[in-house]
C-alpha cells in the first residue's frame, strides 16, 4: 500500500503487518496525485508546487526521471500496459511519455486547458476533459476519435469495460456511451459538489459522492437514480468498488464506510 502526506513524502506499507517499508522523499510540496503502475513497479506523482510529474521506482524509492510542463500538473495517468504516461497541465493539450525513459513521445493538441485525462482499460483510447469539451484519442494512430464540445464538465472516467464515459464538472452527473450522440444528463436528488465517481468493476453501477458526504447510486443500464446514501459527516474523498454488490467510500469525517447493494 502507499499512502502520500499533504508535504513532500510518501511512503510504502506492509499491508499485513502494518508497518512502513520505505520513505520517498523530495517529491514536491503539496502532493496531488500518486499513481501505481499496474505491476507495482513504479509510481508516477505530480504535486501542486511543481511544474514536473515525477517516476519512482517502488523497490528501492530512487527517482527515475521528470516530465516536465510549463504549468503545475492536473492529472497523470499510466497507460494499461505501462509502457505509456499521459500528463496534462492546464494546458491546451495532453502530453504522451516513454514510461521507461521519460522521452516525450507526443502532444496531442485540444480545444482548451485539459484537467483530467483517462485510458480505456484496453489501453485503446485516451479521453481528455478539457475547458471546452471532451476529446478522446485512437492510441494506436494516435488520430481522433472525438472531439465534443460541451459545457458539460472536465473530469472524465471511462467504465472498466470502455463503453461509457463519465463526465462532470461541479454538480452534474453526464455518461456518454460510444457510438451515441449527446452525453446523458444523470437524474440527481444533490446541489452539491461532487468529489469523488467510480464505476463498478462490470459498469452495472456508478457512483458519486459529494461535498456533504452523501453517494448517490445509478444503473447504467436504465440512467436510473437507485439509491442516496447518507451517514458520513465529511466530504467524500474516494469510493472503491470491491464487486458489483460492495463499495467502499472514504469521508473526510475520518471514516470509510462498506455499502451493500441489494435487490
Amino acid at each position: 500500500m502507499i499512502t502520500a502526506a499533504v508535504g513532500t513524502e510518501i511512503w510504502i506499507w506492509d499491508v499485513e503487518e502494518g508497518i512502513p517499508l520505505k520513505r520517498i522523499d523530495g517529491v514536491g510540496g503539496g502532493i496531488k496525485e500518486v499513481a501505481l503502475n499496474r505491476d507495482d513497479t513504479h509510481i508516477a506523482t505530480y504535486a501542486s508546487l511543481e511544474q514536473s510529474g515525477r517516476v519512482w521506482g517502488v523497490s528501492d524509492g530512487e527517482h527515475q526521471f521528470a516530465l516536465p510542463h510549463s504549468q503545475p500538473l492536473s492529472d497523470i495517468v499510466w497507460s494499461p500496459d505501462n509502457s505509456l504516461i499521459a500528463t496534462s497541465a492546464y494546458e491546451q493539450f495532453v502530453t504522451i511519455w516513454n514510461a521507461k525513459n521519460g522521452a516525450k513521445l507526443k502532444t496531442l493538441e485540444t480545444r482548451g486547458k485539459v484537467a483530467s485525462v483517462d485510458w480505456t482499460s484496453d489501453g485503446a483510447t485516451l479521453a481528455a476533459g478539457h475547458a471546452e469539451g471532451i476529446s478522446t484519442w485512437d492510441a494506436d494512430s494516435w488520430g481522433t476519435r472525438l472531439n465534443l464540445t460541451t459545457p458539460l464538465g472536465n473530469q472524465v472516467l471511462w467504465s472498466n469495460d470502455g463503453v461509457h464515459l463519465a463526465i462532470w464538472g461541479d454538480q452534474m452527473l453526464h455518461i456518454w456511451s460510444d457510438g451515441e450522440g449527446e452525453p446523458a444528463l444523470l437524474p440527481s436528488q444533490m446541489d452539491e459538489r461532487i468529489r469523488s465517481v467510480a464505476w463498478s468493476p462490470g459498469s452495472v453501477w456508478i457512483a458519486a459522492g459529494y461535498d456533504n458526504g452523501d453517494i448517490q447510486l445509478w444503473e447504467v443500464a436504465s440512467r436510473e437514480l437507485v439509491a442516496r446514501l447518507t451517514g458520513h459527516t465529511g466530504k467524500i474523498n474516494d469510493i472503491d468498488w470491491t464487486s458489483d454488490e460492495s463499495f467502499a467510500s472514504a469521508s473526510h469525517d475520518g471514516t470509510v464506510r462498506i455499502w451493500e447493494i441489494s435487490e
